[in-house]
């Protein structure tokens, strides 16, 4: 804006019949004029009408899922399109599960025709979706995933793989009826939320699955509170707890949590420190008045933690928040992409003696949890009473991650690789 000021000026002295001895100056926070008192009102009253219409305005511009957010953000290189250029639009991608868009800032008086320009190029994008279900083509798939990413992008495409998930399962428990434990599966890094939790280890280094999701969400922001860290030399330990700016994920906060790593540490100090991680984060995420928080299995999966000594710390560092007295923190997620280890986070939770009190199933391919915001969440309230099946609803468990189904039927008209019939011990098949 300082270079359209400069630019102007002339023109603004000329139009302004002021005499050749009105100066005037420009720094970063004001423009100076100097002169006659009527010659002063006059360029001062161009100055504000030139600069009311250079005012910098933001639009946000709807994309529809998130991955064309991505994709004009590391393809299409919007901001070197000719009339784009030329209108000195900024483009900023904001890749929010919910509300998935790019911001487009221009000058109030060209803000209208840089939009038009920029949702003319957007309206080109093309998705397709392809299935490949059979066996073993997903192995070679992620196998070469790398490979094909970079072929796609050369013909100016971006490929992205993601298994199909057929099932959506929720569990839900009543901590000492403060607080309800929400068990179920997804991808932690696209929900929004109030608060999201992202593990990591002592290095700071988003090496593990779930930091790099984050990272590629959220952007590089997320990030920045390390900048201190690392300049300076100084380090983080298992047990540590750091708020973040969350960037463009789907979240109010983003709390960074240090894990320790299954082996490295005595099993008492290590569970230790994972429960202090666990209570330190709600309780900085209560802090905030936040009234959900989204957490992956902690120490599971890259930390080495069994599922059993993740849920055992989880619980300890949640019954710890509660002694807390927390004022506005009341739902607590913990979400995991991995149907079977849902299934082991369930049993043992169950096996910790709480007892699940809803089961919600949903046949959705690629669905995931949500999350209340903060504004609809309900306050200082139990949960619901336990769901009673509808007469003749199918009935669906899961046993170390295997699903099991209870349906009323003909068993002899379900379409199913192997039938189990009961006989009696003259296998004359006269059972009934």
């Amino acid at each position: 804006m300082a270079n359209n000021g400069h630019s102007s000026l002339p023109y603004l002295m000329e139009t302004s019949n002021s005499p050749r001895t009105t100066s005037i100056s420009v720094t970063q926070e004001k423009i100076g004029v100097c002169g006659f008192s009527s010659v002063v009102a006059d360029v001062a009253g161009k100055l504000r009408g030139y600069l009311d219409n250079k005012k910098p305005e933001t639009v946000d511009v709807s994309l529809k899922p998130v991955q064309e957010v991505e994709f004009v953000a590391s393809c299409m290189n919007l901001s070197e399109v000719p009339k784009i250029k030329a209108l000195g639009v900024t483009i900023l991608p904001c890749k929010t599960l919910g509300s998935p868009c790019l911001k487009i800032t221009a000058a109030s008086n060209t803000i209208k025709e840089a939009v038009d320009a920029v949702k003319q190029q957007v309206s080109t994008i093309t998705t397709e979706r392809y299935t490949y279900s059979k066996a073993g083509e997903s192995k070679v798939l992620e196998k070469n995933q790398a490979d094909l990413q970079a072929k796609f992008k050369d013909l100016g495409c971006k490929l992205y793989l993601s298994p199909v998930i057929t099932h959506c399962q929720k569990y839900r428990y009543n901590i000492e009826g403060c607080v309800t434990l929400i068990v179920g599966q997804g991808n932690i890094s696209q929900h929004a939320a109030d608060a999201l939790i992202c593990p990591l280890s002592s290095s700071l280094s988003f090496d593990t699955p779930i930091a790099k999701q984050f990272l590629q969400i959220g952007g590089p922001d997320i990030r920045k509170v390390f900048d201190k860290f690392l300049k300076e030399r100084q380090t983080l330990q298992p047990g540590d707890v750091v708020l973040s700016n969350p960037g463009t994920l789907g979240a109010q906060h983003l709390i960074y949590a240090v894990l320790p790593v299954w082996g490295k540490d005595t099993s008492t100090l290590r569970n230790i420190n994972l429960q202090s991680t666990v209570q330190d984060s709600l309780l900085k995420a209560d802090i905030k008045k936040c009234v959900s928080i989204w957490m992956p299995a902690m120490g599971c999966d890259t930390f080495g933690f069994p599922v059993t000594e993740s849920c055992a710390a989880v619980i300890k560092g949640v019954l710890g928040f509660i002694k807390q007295k927390p004022q506005h923190l009341r739902n607590i997620f913990v979400i995991d992409s991995d149907a079977k280890i849902v299934g082991e986070i369930q049993s043992a939770i169950e096996g910790e003696g709480y007892r699940r009190q809803q089961i919600t199933n949903k046949t959705a391919t690629g669905t995931t949890l949500t999350a209340p915001s903060a504004a609809t969440a309900p306050h200082n309230t139990h949960p619901p009473p336990p769901l009673v099946a509808k007469p003749g609803a199918d009935i669906k468990v899961i046993i170390s991650g295997v699903s099991v189904f209870l349906k009323k039927g003909d068993i002899t008209k379900e379409t199913v690789d192997v039938i189990v019939n009961s006989n009696n011990h003259h296998l004359n098949l006269n059972c009934f």
